[in-house]
């Protein structure tokens, strides 16, 4: 039940959801899901910014899914981030 009401809080204020032991998809961290999805959009779009990527996860601390976001805004592209079941 505390997941739940803490899932409907993170989803309620957009901030991303943070649980001790839990791993992003096929075992990968969040950060190194966002760092592939960031990769993946640098590559088709910008590919300057392609080593400016360790430095701008380490600035976005925590918020990962933010970045990812404005990210996509910016080259107009639809995120790939699964977005959370209620």
């Amino acid at each position: 039940r505390e997941e739940q009401v803490y899932r409907s809080i993170c989803d309620k204020y957009k901030v991303e959801v943070k649980l001790p032991g839990k791993k992003g998809e096929e075992g990968k961290s969040n950060l190194e899901k966002y760092k592939e999805l960031i990769t993946e959009i640098y590559k088709e779009h910008n590919k300057d910014k392609l080593g400016e990527i360790d430095d701008l996860l380490a600035k976005y601390t925590g918020k990962e899914k933010t970045l990812y976001m404005a990210i996509c805004k910016k080259y107009k592209v639809e995120p790939k981030v699964p977005e959370s079941k209620k």
